[in-house]
């Protein structure tokens, strides 16, 4: 912990770049977030208390994001995501150990988000938090597809949501998360990035909760068509012989209203399907547990028959190549 004498500092991101000269600890907390996640910019922030700022501030990078934990004296922190340094969509995630916040987005009204709640953002909004006492809590900055792949579910259509403490499913992944870093300072370096892997896995249930409430709240029956298709894609995408008819079939209805569905919704079964299975390749391509795999077995891992046709597939959506993208970050 680091203390400071009493005053009141405010920091915008313009002068990011003369931070470290100063002693001010408020001044020092900024940079060192600054300095953990580069590709964002802090815009407003300030101390909201008059005694001696006290802060810790720890990291855990995997190849798929950057991961703080976040310990301060009442402040308001405001950031958002530096476009051109972001290789791939990304999102907030935000998490709360101890203590209660408010939360914004962009220029929406704060919501209040308490011990054990949880909530992400698309990366490139302006996020706000602002706490009048201590808080304990998660900063992180995730890959978009490797949310979507290890939870299997769309976290984009939940961005804002805040995931209360009192679901049973919540508090699962609650009390996952707590454990998870209590353990990691006596556990091996190497074995980080796996065990941080492995944890967002657990946010399945809570999806799963809040798109089973979502389906039933739906106003039509193709926004519940919608959601279904959705979930057959899940848990099918590996069959390679997967297709429309199959999915139409399961859920009892013709292809005709299926097609529907997702038409209404700007796309077919078929690019959402093809859109999942790539995007489920492109995070086991940057995993480092996956490195043993070739890109011929990742292709079938998900559904391709042939390197090649998913090799050509993946530069149309990516841009380049699969062995490119086992070389490139998430970050610039």
């Amino acid at each position: 912990m680091k203390s400071s004498p009493s005053s009141k500092s405010n920091c915008r991101g313009e002068t990011s770049d003369r931070l470290h000269k100063t002693e001010n600890p408020f001044l020092e907390f900024l940079e060192s977030i600054r300095h953990n996640l580069i590709s964002f910019n802090l815009l407003e922030c300030r101390q909201n208390t008059n005694h001696h700022f006290k802060y810790k501030v720890l990291q855990e990078k995997i190849s798929l994001g950057v991961i703080n934990r976040i310990s301060c004296d009442a402040c308001n922190l405001s950031f958002q995501a530096k476009s051109f340094e972001i290789q791939n969509h990304c999102l907030f995630f935000i998490y709360i150990f101890r203590g209660d916040c408010e939360i914004a987005e962009g220029n929406q009204s704060p919501e209040d988000i308490r011990e054990g709640e949880f909530v992400f953002y698309e990366a490139l909004q302006k996020i706000t938090i602002k706490s009048d006492k201590r808080v304990d809590f998660i900063l992180a900055l995730l890959s978009e597809p490797y949310v979507l792949t290890h939870t299997k579910h769309d976290p984009e259509l939940y961005c804002g949501r805040i995931f209360k403490s009192k679901s049973a499913a919540n508090k699962l992944f609650s009390s996952v998360l707590t454990t998870t870093f209590k353990s990691l300072p006596f556990l091996p370096l190497d074995t980080h990035e796996l065990v941080l892997d492995g944890l967002f896995s657990y946010l399945r249930p809570s999806f799963k909760e809040l798109e089973v409430n979502t389906a039933l709240t739906t106003q039509t029956h193709l926004d519940f068509l919608w959601y279904k298709g959705n979930e057959v894609i899940r848990r099918r995408f590996k069959d390679p012989s997967l297709q429309l008819s199959d999915i139409a079939a399961e859920l009892t209805v013709s292809k005709q209203y299926l097609s529907q569905a997702f038409r209404q919704r700007g796309t077919t079964v078929h690019k959402q399907l093809m859109g999942f299975r790539l995007k489920r390749a492109s995070v086991m391509l940057s995993e480092e547990h996956c490195r043993h795999f070739s890109v011929e077995e990742i292709a079938k891992r998900n559904g391709f028959k042939q390197v090649s046709h998913f090799s050509r597939l993946f530069k149309e959506e990516f841009g380049i190549t699969p062995s490119e993208k086992r070389n490139q970050s998430v970050f610039y």
